[in-house]
């Protein structure tokens, strides 16, 4: 309902906003896909979004939940419709029953966990991709990692900025979550500066296909 609130506010006409939403997987297990998405358009204040996702592959449930947000993408309630938390397995196994190709997979990719070949696999089916915890959560391995400082120290950036950019040329979508706001305004300054290549490839270096947040294979 803020996000209504803010939408009324800002002046901005609908067809110039992406409005993301996606079912939870409580709603997955009780089957509950076009009631969750009615919800989200009734407290959004709209008829339509722009993308719906689902937030987990639920084992056992997350292919039927697709099957029935292919039906309300062919309705125009939702313009797009996209995954989340996805390995490669997942998304066969979604080929083989599906009609329609996610336009989104978003996943956990940053410094640590670069995802490379997930990420080419998306690519090869025209899936675009939206990295999950794009900063690392600041973690400290990020924050004091000495290729990133180099780099924050060259460019006048601070290390996440260095880390948006690298996602940004790899051309890896991010949404970085902040409640401040001097933080997000910093989030969005990374355009008047550009990595070279071998910037790039030593930031690729920085990988230690170190998860931080759960693995979809083994996760309740």
């Amino acid at each position: 309902r803020l996000i209504r609130r803010g939408i009324c506010w800002s002046g901005v006409p609908r067809e110039e906003l992406f409005i993301i939403t996606r079912i939870s997987n409580q709603q997955q297990w009780e089957g509950d896909v076009r009631g969750s998405l009615t919800n989200s358009l009734n407290e959004l204040g709209t008829d339509y979004v722009d993308l719906y996702m689902f937030h987990w592959p639920v084992p056992d449930v997350y292919i039927k939940t697709w099957k029935e947000m292919e039906l309300l993408h062919k309705e125009g309630l939702a313009k797009a419709i996209g995954v989340a938390n996805c390995h490669q397995h997942h998304l066969e196994a979604l080929f083989a029953e599906a009609s329609e190709i996610p336009a989104v997979n978003e996943f956990e990719i940053h410094p640590l966990m670069r995802q490379e070949p997930l990420v080419s696999f998306c690519r090869s089916k025209g899936i675009a991709v939206i990295g999950y915890t794009p900063i690392g959560r600041c973690h400290e391995k990020l924050l004091h990692n000495p290729v990133l400082k180099e780099l924050s120290m060259k460019y006048g950036k601070n290390v996440p900025q260095i880390i948006l950019r690298w996602h940004f040329q790899r051309g890896v979508i991010t949404i970085p979550r902040s409640t401040k706001a001097r933080n997000i305004r910093s989030n969005i300054e990374i355009f008047d500066f550009e990595l070279s290549a071998d910037e790039m490839r030593k930031v690729d270096g920085v990988n230690e296909d170190l998860r931080l947040r759960y693995d979809p294979d083994n996760c309740d």
